[in-house]
């Protein structure tokens, strides 16, 4: 009897398991087809090339994508409404603009611009009053912050495109490297291996590598 309760138990959890991922899988395809999926570079890069080109629902995604920032921005003015609906044309705006011939990440480029865009409307609206990276209370910084974490990300994504041509151990350190901010040391102590070991792999594949830079 107990035997059976086990097995009973065993497929009722494995059909949970199943459910629950399938829910998973199901919630992310969603939130990826609303713009509010985590999505790569690439994927970001592959949407803005294409509504470069005048693909209407790539174009719509990649706003609907980058709408949380609007929100973001626009949250120290008075006039919020109007700063959000500000915000929005120059999403817009940036979106047709972009270049995708020009060598830089859309995300990089799309912060950059409306972050411009919101100081110097800050600049217009209160032209005496406090500094706009003040009034944000730190959001300024934090879009500062996620530029350097962008340009690092774009960084991440041209070594993990070039990862092919690395050996299986070049490939391992510079993924702890450069992907989980591991020192050499940390490296060496992980894979058992020694710390002129990681120099010299290190070394090999960053030659390797700066074709791509």
């Amino acid at each position: 009897m107990r035997t059976r309760l086990n097995t009973e138990e065993r497929q009722m959890k494995t059909e949970n398991n199943a459910n629950q991922n399938q829910n998973n899988e199901t919630y992310t395809e969603k939130a990826k087809q609303n713009g509010k999926g985590r999505r790569s570079y690439a994927e970001i890069d592959a949407l803005a090339a294409r509504a470069a080109a005048g693909e209407r629902a790539a174009e719509e995604t990649l706003i609907l994508a980058f709408k949380p920032l609007i929100v973001k921005l626009a949250a120290p003015f008075p006039d919020f409404e109007d700063a959000r609906a500000d915000g929005a044309l120059w999403l817009i705006e940036a979106v047709r603009a972009f270049d995708p011939n020009r060598g830089v990440y859309f995300p990089v480029y799309v912060k950059r611009t409306l972050s411009a865009k919101f100081r110097a409307r800050w600049r217009r609206f209160r032209p005496d009053d406090v500094p706009f990276e003040e009034k944000h209370g730190g959001a300024a910084d934090n879009i500062a912050d996620a530029e350097q974490a962008a340009e690092r990300q774009a960084q991440i994504d041209r070594l993990m495109a070039a990862i092919p041509e690395l050996s299986e151990l070049e490939r391992a350190i510079i993924t702890c490297a450069f992907e989980q901010s591991m020192t050499r040391e940390a490296i060496a102590k992980s894979r058992g291996i020694s710390l002129n070991t990681v120099k010299t792999a290190k070394r090999r594949a960053m030659q390797k590598l700066r074709k791509h830079f």
